[in-house]
């Protein structure tokens, strides 16, 4: 039978007994509780009742009833009851903290179950979010681009749908006053009055919730102007508060930056061509968790440009500053050559021009810039470049003329080096990107001869350390002749010599010749050597600690799979990441599996964060120095790949072989402080990026397979195109970064584990539990607070932060803290208390019943076993390996299957703020 407003499903089973009188029972039947409507969190009215009943459908007494919450996180008063002389047995349900299909199970031996399945409403509004941007501006009369939305939820967190809420504005006009919300979304369009600040309340009938939006009502021509490097200093607003300025940006403007410094709190910068800047409607967004910001735009367009200086917290004392650079030309002139010439010019931002023939160089930035010619082969003759390199000055708004002159060789062969440059992974062709001491080294001489030859001399490289010299190499020419024009971009434009990692160290320098025997006539000997003035070529070496990293295959209980991650294959995870990035030594192990209570979705969502903040903690729980990234195998066949933080040591992928290695890579690239690179269309990347559609401007060198990677059409790892490597500009941002690392990690000590996150307006507060680990406090303040409460309400401790940044979710932040238990005062916690710009959320520990948290272990098979325990009373179970305390799972929902092949594990169960069981379980 089934009861249309409960969805209530019924399993029976009967047969036949004695008729004398009360037999065995056959069966057991819902009898009581039918008729009821659920309320998350809050106990139904009425008990739920079955009758046990025998084959004659007369009323059995003493059969023992078991009841369990199957679905939905709910709980009963009474585990196992019996029934009495009339055959009833009867348990009063609470029901679970969550919106929707619940399940109670009522279960007797010997006979089938009965399944009750009902839906749960939501409880009473408790909270309002704001869903929509606060702060903007828009033009006197205009309408928002977007609704006003707001999301209520019940103390659980659960939309209130169907609920009235009002919105009362101070200035213009709203479409609804007072709509209902729908799936607890209530919106409204708002149009702006006269110029002015406006604001709107959102308040909802019957409680004290309310929230605010801001908007301020402006013509363009009346926003303030800012002044080509002339810093507004002083500035404050409130949070939400918006601050919009204009920058009349003129022709021929090369580069425009804008940025703010200095202040207290957290402000955002956001930059628009041609109308109002917003939080959603920009060209150029900097939203670190400081108010350090930084927009930078090349060959902007002339005309007006919006700045929106946006109060994410509370901030004052702050700078702003617009500085654009006014462009200035080069005109270089080619003469003397039929064809066409080999010219490059290189000059500041990292600018680089190839031309063949007369051109003028228009909107570069002002700067010293390097005009270099090769010899070219034309016709059977080669022209000779005079002069082969020269250097000339532009300034702002002036031409300037470079001329290069090329006539035909008539002086016989000659010999010389063009240049010479070590690379470990990229290097640009004038050597200046540091090497890393203790890895292999390709170098590089770029020799030349002035005409076309088929005599290949050698050369020789004299290493030195502190000017002491400490080896010779010799190499033979690559080609069947020296070339008249070196190629960067080939092994065979080069004399090439792999140097071990050993002689790579602080103190290098390196003397070369060509021809070193003086075994081939030329017209001028004495143009061999590079340097050219004989003194030997500092390297620049820098020492990088080792790169440690650690692999943790995730078994995901949604698909019941695990990422595929052995040490056979661990190779094709990391070996590429040691191709690419400034390691001399990578440590990589392999973590015991780790089991995630879910299914990862295709598409970037809470499933992620969830993954990616439990292998965050699972690194501050081991108290670990190493990178932890988590490897899971997909369940679907087309979305997402990776998701890591910015700056900060923990990320996931996939484990698909083709795809696994980029991956990791580029969510390292993410752990190393890297935003995205523009091509393929990703989000919120790096505007500093100077190479145009996000390709590489040099060759790679791969010191694994000893390849090298021509820069034609391969892109940046940290964009979403094909194929990839390391761009010079990715490659030394990399190398500072971990320059900077402190690499300490302090002695493990009994901590509070409290962690979150804020994403789309929402707010999530994880179930905190305690550990030993080492203490991980916030490194500073910021708008977000948490406070840890005792029983008797008052504050314990008081955190204030910003939170981490996610890759693909602007916007988005996560926590993870290791408080210490003596900044607690050794006290219990009761409540967590995190607020933040329109966000306000409590976590409490759910109310005592009188029966002691339990947990079941039982063995699943060979290398499984099954976790369950009671979700209503312990939201989270922490699943250890019982030997080496290693985090197995942080389990949710009241079971869950995980990975162990031992006989036993340690479970600690958490009650939301605190741990309240802590036990060693026999898997049975």
């Amino acid at each position: 039978m089934r009861f249309a407003r409960l969805a209530l499903a019924l399993l029976l089973i009967g047969s036949c007994s004695d008729p004398s009188g009360p037999g065995a029972p056959q069966s057991i039947v819902l009898t009581g509780g039918a008729d009821q409507v659920g309320v998350v969190g809050t106990a139904f009215e009425q008990p739920f009742t079955v009758t046990a009943y025998d084959a004659n459908d007369r009323p059995v007494p003493g059969v023992l009833v078991t009841w369990a919450v199957e679905a939905g996180g709910g709980s009963v008063d009474r585990v196992q009851t019996s029934t009495d002389r009339d055959g009833r047995a009867s348990v009063v349900w609470t029901a679970g903290r969550t919106r929707g299909v619940q399940r109670l199970r009522a279960t007797a031996e010997g006979l089938t179950a009965v399944e009750i399945e009902l839906a749960v409403r939501a409880g009473p509004p408790a909270k309002i979010q704001p869903l929509s941007a606060s702060g903007i501006v828009a033009e006197p009369g205009s309408d928002l681009p977007q609704p006003l939305r707001v999301l209520l939820r019940d103390t659980y967190d659960n939309p209130v749908s169907g609920h009235a809420v009002r919105f009362s504005a101070s200035a213009g006009e709203l479409s609804d006053t007072l709509p209902l919300t729908d799936n607890g979304v209530a919106r409204t369009q708002w149009r702006l009055g006269d110029p002015g600040d406006h604001v709107v309340v959102v308040s909802v009938p019957g409680t004290a919730l309310a929230h605010t939006f801001t908007a301020l009502a402006i013509a363009p021509d009346a926003v303030p102007v800012l002044q080509n490097g002339v810093p507004v200093s002083g500035l404050s607003a409130e949070a939400g508060t918006p601050r919009m300025f204009r920058i009349p940006v003129p022709a021929g403007t090369t580069r425009l930056l804008v940025r703010t410094q200095g202040g207290n709190g957290d402000a955002d910068l956001y930059l628009r061509f041609g109308s109002f800047a917003s939080t959603s409607s920009y060209h150029c967004a900097s939203t670190t968790p400081q108010s350090v910001e930084q927009c930078l735009i090349r060959q902007p367009t002339a005309g007006e440009w919006f700045v929106l200086v946006d109060a994410w917290s509370t901030y004052t004392d702050l700078t702003l500053t617009a500085e654009w650079v006014i462009g200035g030309s080069l005109r270089v002139t080619v003469n003397g050559i039929p064809g066409a010439a080999d010219v490059s010019v290189s000059g500041p931002q990292a600018y680089e021009r190839a031309l063949v023939e007369t051109t003028l160089l228009s909107d570069l930035d002002p700067g010293t810039y390097t005009v270099t010619a090769g010899h070219v082969q034309l016709d059977g003759s080669v022209y000779v470049a005079t002069p082969a390199s020269q250097q000339v000055k532009v300034g702002p708004g002036e031409q300037v003329d470079a001329e290069v002159t090329y006539a035909v060789n008539t002086d016989g062969l000659n010999f010389d080096v063009l240049q010479v440059h070590l690379t470990q992974s990229v290097q640009r062709f004038d050597g200046s990107i540091p090497l890393v001491e203790g890895r292999d080294a390709l170098l590089r001489v770029f020799g030349r001869a002035n005409a076309e030859t088929a005599e290949r001399p050698r050369i020789r490289a004299r290493i030195y350390h502190n000017g002491t010299l400490v080896d010779t190499r010799i190499a033979d020419a690559p080609l069947a002749g020296a070339p008249i024009t070196p190629d960067a971009e080939s092994l065979a434009g080069s004399w090439n010599i792999r140097l071990p990692g050993d002689l790579i160290r602080p103190g290098l320098s390196l003397l070369v010749d060509i021809d070193p025997d003086d075994e081939h006539l030329e017209t001028d000997e004495g143009d061999n050597v590079y340097p050219a003035d004989g003194q030997a070529l500092i390297v620049s070496v820098h020492p990088v600690a080792p790169f440690r990293a650690r692999l943790v295959p995730v078994h995901q209980t949604g698909t019941d799979s695990v990422g595929d991650v052995t040490p056979a294959n661990l190779d094709s995870y990391v070996g590429r990441a040691y191709a690419m990035y400034p390691f001399a030594e990578m440590d990589v192990d392999i973590r015991s599996p780790y089991t995630f209570t879910g299914r990862l979705s295709a598409q970037y969502d809470s499933t992620w964060d969830r993954l990616l903040q439990e292998i965050r903690l699972l690194r501050l729980q081991d108290a670990s120095e190493r990178y932890y990234y988590g490897v899971f195998k997909p369940s679907y066949d087309r979305g997402g790949s990776g998701y890591g933080y910015i700056g900060h040591p923990a990320a996931v992928g996939i484990d698909w072989a083709p795809y696994r290695h980029e991956t990791l890579a580029h969510e390292w690239g993410h752990n190393f402080g890297r935003y995205h690179v523009a091509c393929g269309g990703p989000l919120s990347p790096d505007p500093a990026y100077p190479h145009p559609g996000g390709r590489v401007a040099h060759p790679g060198w791969d010191v694994r397979t000893g390849e090298l990677h021509a820069s034609t059409f391969r892109f940046d790892l940290m964009s979403y195109c094909d194929p990839t490597w390391s761009s010079d500009y990715t490659y030394e941002a990399v190398m500072r970064y971990r320059e900077a690392e402190a690499g300490i990690t302090a002695a493990g000590e009994p901590v509070l584990v409290v962690w979150g996150r804020v994403s789309d307006g929402a707010i999530t507060l994880e179930p905190a539990f305690e550990t030993v680990a080492a203490p991980s406090l916030p490194k500073r303040g910021g708008d977000l607070m948490l406070r840890v409460a005792a029983e008797d309400g008052g504050t314990l401790t008081t955190l204030r932060f910003s939170g981490d940044v996610v890759d693909h979710a602007p916007g988005a932040r996560h926590f993870a803290y290791a408080v210490p238990l003596r900044m607690l005062g050794n006290r219990a916690p009761a409540a967590l208390h995190l607020t933040g710009p329109g966000l306000d959320i409590v976590r409490t520990a759910p109310p005592r019943t009188g029966v002691a948290p339990d947990v079941r272990v039982t063995r699943v098979d060979g290398s499984r076993v099954r976790v369950v325990w009671d979700a209503a009373q312990s939201p989270l179970a922490v699943v250890r390996d019982a030997r080496t305390g290693e985090i197995l799972s942080l389990a949710r929902g009241g079971a869950a299957v995980v990975e162990s092949r031992d006989p036993e594990l340690q479970i600690e169960l958490s009650n939301g703020v605190r741990s309240h069981l802590r036990r060693r379980v026999t898997v049975q």
